[in-house]
């Protein structure tokens, strides 16, 4: 399905798959027993270009720095260059005791937003900028926004619902929740993609449809080469699932 993640035409490994990556590997080498991974000083080094043909050998290395704790990189084996592996991203991922984060009412950040988009209108403009996402990468079904914030309503593509037992949150789920973030953007704002993570937690397995909540962060935007917004992700009941990121 990454086939569908082109960026200017070419596929690339979108950031959400290293945060898949990232808490899955954490989890399995941290024994969780019920607790939960947090991904914490997550960075993209460098894009990841995935080939049209042949195959693209992707590694998870994790370095414990305690029973808890762990630091990762994530390597791609190079095409061209027999057991040389370049690092892609980084960061740090831990184990975190299980909680209930406090709800948001919908309904009401629904209603805050004063202008709707519609998921055509949406991909129309990522178009425009390069962003050339094919249909299981098409997860936005409509957005409400205002100056500095966003709401989108999510649902995973029909064509990807058999696949989602493989993940905690399937990326291209996770990668359309994110899109949101971009439709917060300045006016005339150059493309952006995710570059780094603050910190990235999963309170609770999603189901196929969610909401995404996308905040600018007040200060570190305009007129700088990167901005940093926060993004939280809620299931229908707007109570149950939520997810906490800040990230540029």
């Amino acid at each position: 399905f990454v086939d569908d993640h082109r960026i200017f035409g070419t596929a690339i490994l979108p950031a959400a798959f290293y945060l898949e990556l990232a808490a899955s590997a954490g989890k399995a080498a941290l024994n969780a027993n019920g607790s939960v991974a947090v991904v914490e000083s997550f960075i993209v080094h460098e894009t990841l270009v995935l080939p049209d043909d042949g195959v693209c050998t992707v590694q998870t290395v994790l370095t414990p720095e305690s029973s808890e704790a762990a630091s990762f990189k994530i390597f791609s084996l190079e095409a061209e260059k027999a057991e040389v592996w370049r690092v892609y991203a980084s960061g740090k991922v831990r184990i975190a005791t299980a909680d209930s984060p406090k709800p948001l009412a919908l309904e009401e950040l629904r209603a805050r937003g004063e202008e709707a988009i519609s998921a055509e209108t949406h991909y129309q403009q990522l178009r425009e900028r390069g962003l050339d996402f094919g249909s299981r990468f098409q997860g936005v079904a409509q957005i409400w926004r205002r100056a500095g914030e966003a709401l989108g309503e999510i649902q995973l593509p029909e064509p990807l619902m058999s696949e989602t037992a493989y993940y905690d949150i399937h990326p291209a789920l996770l990668d359309a929740c994110l899109q949101v973030a971009g439709t917060i953007l300045p006016p005339g704002t150059d493309t952006y993609l995710p570059i780094g993570i603050d910190r990235f937690r999963l309170y609770a397995r999603p189901g196929t449809r969610l909401w995404s909540l996308a905040r600018l962060r007040l200060g570190d935007g305009a007129n700088t080469q990167t901005l940093t917004a926060d993004v939280r992700l809620l299931d229908e009941a707007a109570a149950r699932f939520d997810r906490a990121a800040g990230g540029q």
